[in-house]
């Protein structure tokens, strides 16, 4: 897809299916997730993306990128985590930070 501005011809980039980020329910958060880790991850993009595992454990991300997930999620949740809710109940997999979002948000 291409638009012009002042005559100079900019390219657009289009996603391939449509991500709805209103509200914040379990499943919507967890999409949100989702999508940031496969734009961050260096995994292949037909690779399932595991909701129910740790991804420092499925190889999806190392510590540091763990460590910007957690960033991303206070970033674009607008929550500050606490270094105690920082662990394998809470955030240990993308379904757990998914359902502590909805109910920090709720609160």
């Amino acid at each position: 897809m291409k638009d012009s501005i002042n005559g100079v011809t900019d390219l657009l980039f289009v996603r391939r299916e449509p991500v709805q980020f209103m509200g914040n329910t379990a499943e919507q958060n967890m999409q949100r997730i989702v999508a940031y880790v496969q734009g961050a991850s260096m995994i292949d993009p037909s690779q399932e993306i595991p909701l129910d595992r740790s991804l420092l454990e499925a190889g999806v991300f190392d510590s540091f990128g763990i460590v910007e997930l957690i960033t991303y999620i206070e970033t674009e949740f607008d929550l500050a985590i606490p270094e105690e809710d920082l662990t394998r109940e809470k955030m240990g997999s993308i379904r757990k930070m998914a359902d502590y979002v909805s109910q920090k948000k709720a609160a």
